[in-house]
């Protein structure tokens, strides 16, 4: 017992050394403050007439106020599915897609056995029985394995996707989308809330 006391005690005096003044809080950093504002639905829906599907997946445009982006839901050999929300043909810019940390940066698909869309959701089941339930408005997508709900994107209606901004006529807040300091360190962002590496 009294060895764990000794560690127990060694471990909160790092705890408790640790300079918090060196490191950020949410509120010190314009993405974090950007996504935590975020506290009624975001509007996003299916834009009418754009679902449709192929022998493995479902696509279709969303859109908000905004901003509109296309949606794309492939069904896997592995029995899982890959999401995809991306900017549409011809953007200005293409979003940032970390291929690298996928297992397989393209997979083996799976055959949809049943598909069908009616303006208010769209549904399809794969060959091995799992199935993908799109609610067009308010945009919600229900994954099932079997019968059981795993997972759900966009219950609550808060996805966020921000929107490519050009440096004219900012407001206070948008001013850190290209620049933040902290401390003595200036973090200069010459393409916006987006790094470099993302294009």
């Amino acid at each position: 017992m009294r060895p764990f006391l000794i560690l127990g005690l060694g471990i909160l005096a790092y705890v408790v050394a640790v300079d918090r003044l060196k490191f950020k809080t949410c509120s010190q950093s314009a993405f974090c403050k950007r996504q935590r504002e975020v506290t009624s639905p975001t509007g996003y829906e299916v834009v009418d007439g754009s679902a449709k599907f192929n022998d493995t997946a479902y696509s279709a445009q969303i859109k908000n106020k905004d901003l509109t982006l296309d949606l794309h839901v492939v069904a896997l050999d592995d029995s899982t599915f890959r999401l995809v929300i991306d900017e549409p043909k011809g953007a200005v810019r293409k979003r940032f897609r970390p291929l690298d940390a996928l297992v397989e940066r393209d997979p083996k698909q799976q055959k949809i056995k049943k598909s069908k869309t009616d303006g208010k959701v769209s549904k399809m089941i794969t060959e091995d029985g799992h199935r993908v339930v799109i609610t067009h408005s308010p945009l919600r997508i229900d994954f099932y394995s079997k019968d059981i709900l795993v997972t759900s994107v966009n219950s609550a209606g808060l996805l966020m996707v921000e929107p490519f901004k050009k440096k004219v006529l900012l407001t206070d807040r948008e001013k850190l989308y290209w620049e933040e300091t902290f401390g003595e360190h200036k973090d200069t962002k010459p393409y916006g809330i987006f790094r470099k590496e993302e294009f």
